[in-house]
């Protein structure tokens, strides 16, 4: 339990892990029980921690563990974190076809619970994976409904992601009020420097040079 709820508590933390001996503890204890919770949420943040850890392969593996006994599980805000993940993980494998469905029944969960969280989180991803699919009309429609239970500190990453589809589509007046509500907004600096490519970007198809390069340049600072 100790090695369960530590891995928890940092994974909400954002702390990097190093490897994942804590929480396969935790997983190789839980899975020769009954309490199915425990177990599913043991195998689901060992899929975190390799996902961190940049094993997708085995993260994926994990995730799809942790729904073995899914019909038995019934905290619905961790079902929903299961398939959000997979969807995603999905979506970076460029497999769509796989990675909607686990996205849609996210949404499910997290309706089920009036969750606003984390209803945003998946139709955020849902409109990543419709823009993958470059199905730009869908993503937005997806996108604008995130806007609309999302929280405020979560807003400038929808809106500066809603401005680079509005300049694909060439509605670039619709692109320059979503950036400037990002610009508006504390933002740090991890969302400052997309927002500044999108702002060159728009500068470069509104031949708007010297302010596309100016912006341009300061993204060549960014990590």
């Amino acid at each position: 339990m100790y090695y369960l709820l530590l891995t928890e508590a940092q994974n909400k933390t954002y702390i990097k892990p190093t490897s994942d001996s804590l929480i396969t503890i935790a997983v190789e204890f839980f899975d020769k029980t009954e309490d199915w919770g425990r177990k599913a949420k043991a195998w689901y943040y060992r899929g975190r921690i390799n996902q961190d850890l940049g094993d997708a392969l085995h993260a994926q593996d994990y995730y799809l563990k942790a729904l073995q006994d899914e019909s038995k599980v019934e905290d619905h805000a961790l079902l929903g974190r299961i398939y959000n993940s997979i969807g995603m993980l999905y979506t970076y494998q460029n497999v769509y076809e796989k990675a909607l469905p686990y996205q849609r029944k996210a949404l499910d969960r997290f309706a089920l619970m009036q969750d606003s969280v984390g209803i945003s989180y998946v139709l955020r991803d849902i409109g990543r994976t419709f823009t993958a699919l470059e199905k730009n009309d869908s993503a937005i429609a997806y996108y604008e409904q995130a806007l609309l239970v999302c929280n405020n500190r979560n807003k400038p990453l929808v809106y500066g992601e809603l401005a680079s589809l509005y300049i694909d589509k060439g509605e670039y007046l619709k692109s320059y009020k979503y950036i400037q509500k990002v610009l508006s907004s504390p933002s740090k600096r991890i969302l400052l420097d997309p927002t500044y490519l999108t702002l060159g970007k728009l500068f470069h198809k509104t031949n708007q040079i010297d302010s596309a390069y100016f912006y341009l340049r300061l993204c060549t600072n960014s990590p």
